[in-house]
């Protein structure tokens, strides 16, 4: 049985890491938010417990530009995303350029 944990939160990952025998987890991962030295510290005890633990990570939200923070949505999505092709090929490449990180189907 294949089993995944998605959240926003790392301690929600690493409360659920401790409960259970997860595959597979998906969590935010991108530029903008690792500049938060506490998203990126607590970002970095997941993936630290996922390696230690062979538990797959799947990276979510690295196009997320900013929260709409009263903005008009212009799209579905929880986060208004970047929309320039340059900055979503740079966003895109940021996390792709991290040792260990690739892109599967």
């Amino acid at each position: 049985m294949v089993a995944a944990v998605k959240a926003f939160d790392c301690g929600n990952h690493l409360r659920s890491l401790e409960r259970f025998d997860f595959d597979s987890v998906l969590l935010p991962y991108s530029y903008i938010m690792m500049q938060h030295a506490h998203y990126a510290a607590a970002f970095e005890r997941v993936l630290a417990v996922c390696r230690d633990r062979n538990v797959a990570v799947v990276t979510i939200k690295s196009i997320a530009r900013r929260p709409w923070w009263g903005r008009e949505h212009t799209r579905t999505t929880r986060y208004e995303p970047f929309e320039e092709q340059g900055n979503i090929d740079a966003a895109v490449h940021w996390v792709l350029a991290r040792p260990g990180f690739s892109w599967r189907r």
